[in-house]
């Protein structure tokens, strides 16, 4: 997140981290980035540096519907990410084991915190080409060939919509004013304008889930979001980083999110020759709907309650006047 948390000085994380992780913490650097968790750089009296994470578990519905649920599938998450790594997948960067054994630890009442090694490398926010895009292709299917570690601690796909609650009553709600804050206003004449094409690619959705015919004996481990900026480049080659939405499901969770960028049949022969599934068209579609009916509904549920306008705001709009455009980014027929 770009916008640290009034509620958690610095002297919070270097209190939880020396607790937890009995690492000699001198001083934290928050860390504006990311989406969805904030970061802290910490550094110890002798130079050494870690990298801290804390989640906010009161908004994050797709790991649970209040804090101790989200808690419990984040864990789960980091979890996955642990045992990957400690059966050979290196380039899974996994949290750190507390003192207590535990990946995962509460920092206060509703908030989270985890610690990972500190690694020197780069993110950006498009794979810079194709050979990249390739690379990680065969990272992700590494990953879906290894996942026998992680099978019996891994959440399991149910295809529940993070946040629909709040998306089908900001459907209901479009005829009377909203007063979360300064971009509540306009959160209600964006959707009512795409109130139509949102409502299709809802049931676009339902449909693809009830008629895809999943089958449960070809899922596997899936990162959830592969994508470039969750793609750390180092000397050492590319780590997977970000493991929060770490799932048992059908691979195609991870798929879409690399086909589209490559191109049908260079994927699919590239993924095919590793791994010898061929992917399902009707499930990558889902999982493109899924993304978007996620991200406006996590927007909105925002802009419908109370708010200012920060950093993280202001992306949050940018992001949903583009994802909420539906019937561009989904034509009918």
């Amino acid at each position: 997140m770009f916008t640290r948390p009034d509620s958690i000085p610095d002297s919070m994380i270097l209190t939880a981290t020396r607790a937890g992780w009995a690492f000699d913490a001198e001083d934290a650097d928050y860390l504006p980035a990311g989406f969805g968790s904030h970061h802290w750089i910490v550094r110890g009296q002798d130079g050494d540096r870690r990298f801290v994470t804390v989640d906010d578990l009161a908004s994050r519905d797709f790991l649970g519907s209040e804090p101790s649920s989200a808690f419990t599938g984040l864990a789960k998450a980091f979890e996955v990410a642990r045992a990957l790594h400690d059966h050979g997948l290196e380039r899974v960067v996994c949290p750190l084991t507390a003192t207590d054994g535990r990946v995962l630890r509460w920092l206060d009442a509703t908030h989270s915190i985890a610690v990972f090694p500190y690694l020197e490398g780069t993110v950006t926010e498009e794979y810079e080409s194709d050979a990249e895009r390739r690379c990680v292709v065969a990272l992700v299917a590494e990953l879906h060939q290894s996942a026998k570690p992680a099978e019996a601690i891994a959440r399991r796909e149910t295809f529940r919509l993070p946040n629909r609650a709040d998306l089908e009553v900001a459907l209901r709600s479009l005829d009377e004013p909203w007063f979360g804050g300064p971009y509540a206003e306009p959160a209600r004449s964006l959707l009512r304008e795409h109130a139509g094409g949102v409502k299709r690619i809802l049931h676009d959705y339902d449909r693809l889930v009830g008629a895809a015919g999943h089958d449960a004996d070809n899922w596997t481990i899936t990162h959830g979001e592969p994508h470039s900026a969750n793609v750390l480049r180092t000397e050492s080659g590319l780590r997977l980083i970000d493991w929060d939405t770490a799932m048992w499901a059908p691979r195609e969770r991870d798929l879409w999110m690399l086909l589209p960028a490559i191109g049908p049949s260079s994927l699919a022969d590239q993924y095919t020759n590793s791994t010898g599934y061929l992917f399902n068209e009707k499930v990558l579609r889902l999982y493109a709907l899924w993304w978007d009916l996620c991200e406006i509904g996590i927007y909105l549920a925002g802009f419908r309650e109370s708010h200012t306008d920060t950093d993280d705001i202001r992306a949050a709009w940018r992001n949903l006047q583009m994802f909420i455009q539906a019937d561009i980014r989904w034509p009918s027929g």
